[in-house]
């Protein structure tokens, strides 16, 4: 289905993400989850990765931005708990 091949998609350019991230190509590595994020808007694992990636980067207030979307999605995920006290400053 149309479904299942955007996922596909989804997972690709995650995965892609990852292998720029761990070759220190972070602003190729945002661009992609970029692109994720566009077919899948609220992707948790996705809008908490690109937090991560901007965090690395050291752009502070976009990884809390990032963040607290991700939180605000889904406030009790175990994945959001090690931003939980960084993102309350960010209010």
């Amino acid at each position: 289905t149309e479904d299942d091949i955007l996922k596909a998609k989804v997972a690709n350019l995650y995965s892609e993400s990852l292998l720029k991230y761990n070759n220190r190509n972070y602003s190729k590595s945002i661009e992609l989850l970029q692109q994720a994020l566009k077919i899948d808007p609220n992707n948790i694992m996705i809008l908490s990765r690109i937090g991560s990636v901007y965090y690395t980067y050291g752009f502070l207030d976009h990884a809390a931005f990032y963040w607290k979307k991700a939180y605000k999605l889904n406030p009790n995920s175990p994945d959001l708990d090690h931003v939980k006290e960084f993102i309350s400053k960010y209010q």
